[in-house]
């Protein structure tokens, strides 16, 4: 049996399409279903809404079974308690892209229930979706963190697949960061939900010393690393930006009550301060990391006069943080980010490893 994955965003209604739907609130909309079109195909959809208060077209796409390319579709609310959606093979309402339409009505329990037909025509195919709890755990064999001899952690897992990924996803990630010889160091920062995070940090010397760290984020199930551009909805990028500008800001004044000119610790210039509340948050393609029940999304702080002294104390401490719940909202429906949200009885754990022994060394008998 094929499986479809649907995903859906509420966003405003263009003028000249607003005629054609009604401007009456969406009734309510559970974040998961489960169902089925024809009675047997199944169907995984998750819907999330950008506004509670928010009327107006819906934007989304859906997959099915090993497809990679993604169908979109386009519609929105028709009366009181009916959803008009139109399937689009790319992000567009051209006609020529379109490929099939979708009538479902609000049921009483909570569930959608209508048909699907193909644009070319054909009979309309009855389709069915009903509220679930959320996204299972994850469909892999269980692994644990474990520690190699040359201090690095590796997976431990029967599928060996994934193991040996991780590690070439790792020694990828470490080589990023440029580096003399034995100054680089791997932290574990979060490990559960089969995702690890890890902090990498690493010096160059010279007439200074420079030193530059990266955090990766991994799947345990298939041992490739994660990048916050592919994990945020792309229809909720706007969104996403806005809050975690929002965050940062937040986090920024915080830090200047606390080190600025006038502050309990002070170590910042006037200078400092204004190139700080100068900053707009931006999204770095590859890195976010995982610590307890939060994501956070980096933030590089840069404005001329910045010296390098100062910037030390910036390294690693901005960024905007999303608590597990928080970030749903703005995740691509098989983010495995959703797996951050599992009931505890449904996670899959991951030992934290012990961290390496540091070395000794023996003075010589006289």
């Amino acid at each position: 049996m094929k499986a479809f994955l649907l995903g859906l965003c509420w966003l405003p209604l263009a003028a000249s399409a607003q005629s054609a739907f009604s401007e009456l609130h969406p009734p309510h909309l559970a974040g998961y279903y489960d169902g089925t079109l024809n009675g047997k195909l199944a169907i995984h959809a998750y819907f999330f809404p950008t506004d509670k208060d928010l009327a107006g077209l819906l934007n989304g796409f859906y997959r099915y079974g090993q497809r990679k390319q993604d169908l979109h579709l386009v519609g929105g609310l028709k009366g009181r308690d009916s959803l008009l959606l139109e399937e689009y093979t790319v992000p567009t309402m051209d006609v020529a892209a379109r490929t099939g339409h979708l009538r479902l009505q609000f049921q009483a329990d909570g569930g959608l229930r209508g048909t699907w037909r193909a644009e070319k025509g054909g009979p309309r195919l009855p389709l069915e979706l009903h509220p679930v709890a959320g996204p299972g755990p994850a469909t892999c064999p269980p692994a644990r963190l474990v520690r190699h001899a040359k201090g690095w952690p590796t997976l431990s897992t029967t599928d060996k697949q994934a193991a040996a990924a991780f590690t070439g996803s790792l020694e990828a990630e470490l080589a990023l960061n440029e580096s003399d010889p034995g100054t680089q160091e791997c932290t574990v920062e979060y490990v559960g939900h089969n995702l690890v995070s890890v902090w990498l940090t690493s010096e160059m010397r010279g007439a200074s010393i420079f030193r530059s760290h990266r955090w990766s984020t991994f799947d345990a199930c298939t041992g490739l690393t994660l990048s916050a551009e592919e994990e945020i909805d792309p229809h909720r990028l706007s969104a996403f930006l806005e809050e975690a500008n929002s965050r940062l800001r937040q986090q920024i004044e915080d830090y200047i009550a606390e080190r600025g000119p006038q502050g309990s610790d002070p170590l910042l210039a006037e200078e400092d301060v204004q190139g700080l509340r100068a900053q707009e948050f931006t999204l770095d393609s590859e890195q976010f990391r995982l610590e307890a029940g939060q994501v956070v999304f980096p933030h590089q702080v840069r404005y001329d006069m910045l010296s390098n002294f100062i910037s030390k104390d910036y390294a690693g401490r901005f960024g905007a943080a999303f608590s597990f719940a928080d970030v749903q909202s703005f995740l691509r429906p098989a983010s495995p980010l959703h797996r951050l949200v599992l009931p505890e009885a449904m996670r899959p754990t991951l030992p934290n490893p012990k961290p390496p022994r540091k070395p000794t060394t023996r003075k010589p008998r006289q």
